[in-house]
């Protein structure tokens, strides 16, 4: 099916309405949108960790953040995209742009995200746990970490969603969205069904049937998320590789994104040696030790 692009308001929120072009306006607006952004801090000697982590809000919000995160980027010096590694250099995008019309920028981007989003969900993974214990242990379709987060997340959140919908409190259909990164491409999908078809029938309908993959460009939240997984990294940098933040660009710039209610799953030792074991994947709950992506570096176990 091809949905012409004259059918829906041009732009960022075009974008959005095009990918629901098939359903009525009522299961439209009931639809809600996960953006993923993944990234695997393998960098120096200290604690490598592989982490995704995204946002989830539902699709009248995240029209209304597009069109909003549109007419921020289109302020003069107009940027084509917001990306934050090059935010943080001052290169690409930002390049020219002086430090501290830099750092307000960039914090009126952070306050757009505060205000869109439901939640911050994200899975940390040690690697040197999991080679330890995991690797080459489970069965191959399983063994890479990526599947592990993905699999904790989605359960998770379709758990989460399904007993929202009951309560009457929320409905209509949970999507993943992935940036459009050609490796993972050919991978996701697969462990997305693999984990798709564990769950009850009851609760599968609660989740899209594939997940997509969309531009960064094009996919304004998939930004929000590339800003977030760049914070998460800084800070893992900050933790074990001795790398604190800047004073030219510093740390409490990013309070606005701590101010998001976070959902924060950690595979500890425990977990994953019971992974291991070959016992069957079960429902994860995010680990209630700790209440945050700060919480949780100072205090989980990362060796």
């Amino acid at each position: 099916m091809v949905c012409a692009k004259s059918q829906f308001t041009r732009g960022s929120q075009g974008r959005i309405r095009a990918m629901l072009c098939g359903l009525p306006e009522k299961k439209r607006r009931a639809r809600h949108f996960m953006s993923f952004q993944a990234f695997l801090d393998d960098s120096g000697s200290g604690a490598p960790v592989f982490v995704l982590s995204g946002y989830v809000s539902s699709v009248d919000v995240w029209e209304i953040f597009s069109e909003q995160w549109q007419e921020l980027l289109d302020e003069s010096p107009k940027l084509k995209y917001f990306k934050m590694r090059e935010a943080a250099s001052r290169s690409g995008e930002f390049r020219g742009i002086k430090l501290d019309n830099r750092n307000e920028r960039v914090g009126r981007f952070f306050r757009l995200i505060r205000e869109a989003t439901q939640a911050s969900v994200s899975c940390v993974i040690p690697i040197a746990p999991y080679n330890r214990l995991v690797k080459g242990k489970i069965k191959k379709e399983w063994d890479d970490p990526y599947f592990i987060a993905l699999f904790d997340l989605v359960i998770y959140l379709v758990e989460t969603h399904f007993q929202q919908r009951a309560a009457g409190k929320t409905k209509g259909v949970l999507d993943f969205i992935f940036d459009d990164n050609p490796r993972l491409a050919a991978k996701v999908p697969y462990w997305y069904q693999l984990t798709r078809d564990m769950l009850p029938s009851v609760v599968r309908d609660t989740i899209g049937a594939s997940p997509r993959f969309e531009n960064d460009h094009d996919f304004l939240p998939l930004q929000a998320a590339d800003a977030q997984a760049w914070y998460y990294r800084r800070l893992f940098a900050e933790k074990f590789h001795n790398e604190p933040f800047k004073n030219e660009l510093p740390k409490s710039l990013f309070h606005e994104l701590d101010r998001i209610p976070a959902m924060m799953a950690f595979w500890s030792s425990e977990r994953l040696a019971a992974l291991a074991a070959q016992r069957p994947l079960s429902s994860p709950q995010p680990d209630q030790r700790f209440k945050d992506i700060h919480d949780l570096i100072a205090n989980a176990e990362m060796m």
